[in-house]
């Protein structure tokens, strides 16, 4: 019998409270440094980690042309309908940050 999608859910936060809580921290501080660079640009609305997740709340950014640009990075965004989530995890590192913030300065200096 196949799993329902709480049952895969529950299973990954089995695993990471199991595996990944002592690396938790690097995420949260990684959230931190992520929130810092995002609030370089106040277009954006960034507000402060609580958590190994950053939200956004912008008020005039087209925010589904951020994101499409954001892809076009290689930098992957959630969002919809006026918000932007980023997350940091086991597969973001200190580069990813960098990233992020060079994509921003792209975007936010782009002619049009």
């Amino acid at each position: 019998m196949p799993l329902g999608n709480d049952a895969i859910l529950a299973a990954a936060g089995i695993h990471a409270l199991t595996n990944n809580v002592v690396r938790l921290a690097e995420d949260h501080a990684r959230a931190e440094r992520l929130a810092a660079v995002l609030a370089r640009f106040p277009e954006l609305g960034a507000g402060p980690a609580r958590t190994n997740m950053v939200f956004l709340s912008p008020e005039s950014l087209d925010v589904a042309g951020f994101i499409a640009f954001m892809a076009g990075q290689g930098i992957a965004v959630g969002g919809g309908y006026g918000s932007v989530r980023w997350v940091t995890h086991l597969d973001v590192d200190d580069r990813a940050v960098e990233a992020v913030g060079r994509a921003c300065e792209a975007f936010f200096t782009q002619p049009g």
